[in-house]
C-alpha cells in the first residue's frame, strides 16, 4: 500500500508542476504589457499547489495514516475550489489564467482522492514503533509482620477495534515482541539484569480479546515487594491503535522511582508529609522519652508525622512502620491519620556496636536492605576470567561496594562467595576478606 500512495502523491505532484511551469514560461516569455497580470497571477496560482502536493509527497514515509492523507487532499481540493470560484466571479481578462489554473488543480486533487480511495484500506501496522511499558498492580512498602496470598484481577489478551487473525495478528505480536525485547535491552543496559530477565519472561501475550482474570500472589509483608503487569501499544494504519496486555513480574524495588533506599524513603517522605494544604512544618517538637523494654514512646506534636520523627531521631524515616499507636503496627494508610497528641511507641533494637544515638536513645540497627557501613579499610578489587573480583575490607558489605562501583547496591544479589550466589541473609554474615565475584 505505501507504494501506491507515493505513486499517486508523485503523478500529483509531477502534474502541478506541469501546470506551474507552463504558467511561469508565459510569465517569462510573453513581453506583452496586456498580459503581465494575467501571467503573474497564473504563476502564483501554479506555485502554490506546486508547493502543496510537494508538501504532500515529502510528509509521506509510510508511518502516516492514509486516512490523514485523504484528508489533507480534500482540503487542498477545497482551497483550490475556493479560489477557482473567486477569479471566475472577479472576471475579466486579468483573472481568466489563473482562474483555469485553481480549476485544473482541484480536478487534480479530486482524482488522487479518488485513486487513494480505491486502494484497500485495510487495517495494517505502520513504520511507527510499538512501545512496551511496566504498569504497576500491587505494592507493599515492606518492613511489617506476616505473609498473605491475595488475589488481583488483571487483563489479559488485546483491545483491538478489528479482528487479529491471519498475517495481520502475526504483524501485531510480531511487533509487540520486537517492543518488549527492546525495553529489555534499556533495562539490562542500565544494569537491572534481574529486572530484565523479569520482563522477558513476562513478554507474551494472549491471542483473544481483552478479558479479566485473576491471579494468586504470596506477599511476604517484611520486605517490600511491587507487582508489574507489562502492556505494548502497537500504532497502526486505518484503525485505532492496539493495546496488548502481557504477563507480570515482581520487583523488591518500585521501578518508577530510584533503586534503593533512597527512592522508597523520598517517597515515604512526600506521602506522609503531605496532609490536604499541603507539607507543614511541625508547630511544635514531638516528645519522646524512654520505656520498658527499650522501647521509645513518643506524643505526636500538632503538624508532625511519624516518618519526620523516625528521620530525626533515628536517621531512617522508614522505620515509622515498626512503630505502634494503640496497640497496633503502623500503616502507610494508619500513620496519615493519626490524631495530634497520638502516643507512639517505637520497639526497634539498639544500633551495631551498642553505641547511644545522638539525641540520647538507641538507634535502630541499618536496614537489611541498605547495610549501610563506612569501610573501615580501602576495597581491593581486581580483574579475572569470571567478572570482577572484590576483597571485603573490614566494615564494607556488597551492597556498599555495587552501589559505589555500578551505581546501583541491589546487585549485590548478582556477586558469588565460595561459588555460590548472595542472598539477603548471606550477606550479611560474610568475614572480612571474602573474595566477591560480579560476572561480568
Amino acid at each position: 500500500m505505501e507504494a501506491a500512495v507515493l505513486r499517486i502523491l508523485r503523478s500529483l505532484k509531477e502534474d502541478t508542476h506541469g501546470h506551474w511551469q507552463h504558467a511561469n514560461n508565459y510569465r517569462l516569455n510573453d513581453g506583452s504589457r496586456r498580459s503581465r497580470r494575467r501571467n503573474e497571477l497564473a504563476e502564483q496560482a501554479g506555485r502554490d499547489h506546486r508547493d502543496r502536493a510537494q508538501r504532500l509527497y515529502d510528509a509521506y514515509d509510510g508511518s502516516r495514516n492514509v486516512r490523514d492523507v485523504l484528508a489533507e487532499l480534500r482540503s487542498c481540493c477545497d482551497h483550490a475550489n475556493h479560489w477557482a470560484s473567486k477569479f471566475r466571479n472577479w472576471g475579466g481578462h486579468d483573472n481568466g489564467y489563473a482562474e483555469y489554473i485553481h480549476h485544473e488543480a482541484a480536478k487534480l486533487y479530486s482524482g488522487a482522492v479518488a485513486s487513494l480511495e480505491g486502494i484497500n484500506l485495510a487495517p495494517d501496522v505502520n513504520g511507527i514503533p510499538a512501545t512496551t511499558e511496566y504498569v504497576r498492580i500491587f505494592g507493599c512498602n515492606g518492613q511489617q509482620d506476616g505473609e498473605m496470598q491475595r488475589s488481583l484481577e488483571i487483563t489479559e489478551g488485546y483491545e483491538a477495534g478489528v479482528e487479529l487473525s491471519g498475517e495481520l495478528s502475526a504483524k501485531v505480536w510480531a511487533k509487540a515482541q520486537a517492543a518488549g525485547d527492546v525495553l529489555t535491552a534499556k533495562v539490562e543496559a542500565s544494569g537491572g539484569f534481574e529486572i530484565a530477565g523479569h520482563i522477558r519472561g513476562a513478554n507474551s501475550y494472549k491471542h483473544h480479546r481483552a478479558m479479566k482474570t485473576t491471579i494468586n500472589i504470596k506477599i511476604n509483608f517484611s520486605k517490600p515487594t511491587y507487582w508489574y503487569q507489562l502492556r505494548t501499544t502497537v500504532p497502526m494504519d486505518n484503525t485505532s491503535p492496539i493495546m496488548l496486555f502481557g504477563g507480570w513480574f515482581m520487583s523488591h524495588y518500585p521501578l518508577e522511582t530510584p533503586r534503593g533506599a533512597a527512592g522508597q524513603v523520598a517517597a515515604a517522605a512526600a506521602m506522609l508529609a503531605a496532609s490536604p494544604s499541603g507539607v507543614r512544618a511541625p508547630q511544635q517538637v514531638t516528645h519522646g522519652h524512654g520505656g520498658g523494654n527499650g522501647e521509645r514512646v513518643f506524643t505526636l506534636a500538632a503538624g508532625d508525622n511519624p516518618y519526620a520523627i523516625c528521620e530525626r531521631e533515628f536517621g531512617d524515616g522508614m522505620l515509622y512502620l515498626q512503630m505502634e499507636y494503640n496497640g497496633r503496627r503502623l500503616t502507610e494508610q494508619s500513620a496519615r491519620n493519626l490524631p495530634d497528641g497520638a502516643r507512639l511507641v517505637y520497639r526497634g533494637g539498639a544500633a551495631a556496636g551498642g553505641g547511644g544515638g545522638a539525641r540520647g536513645g538507641g538507634a535502630p540497627a541499618a536496614s537489611s536492605r541498605t547495610v549501610v557501613r563506612a569501610p573501615a579499610a580501602a576495597l581491593v578489587a581486581g580483574g579475572g576470567g569470571r567478572g570482577r573480583v572484590f576483597t571485603l575490607a573490614a566494615g564494607d558489605n556488597p551492597y556498599a561496594i555495587c552501589e559505589r562501583e555500578f551505581g546501583d547496591g541491589m546487585l549485590y544479589l548478582h556477586m558469588e562467595y565460595n561459588g555460590r550466589r548472595l542472598t539477603e541473609q548471606s550477606a550479611r554474615n560474610l568475614p572480612d576478606g571474602a573474595h566477591l565475584v560480579y560476572p561480568g
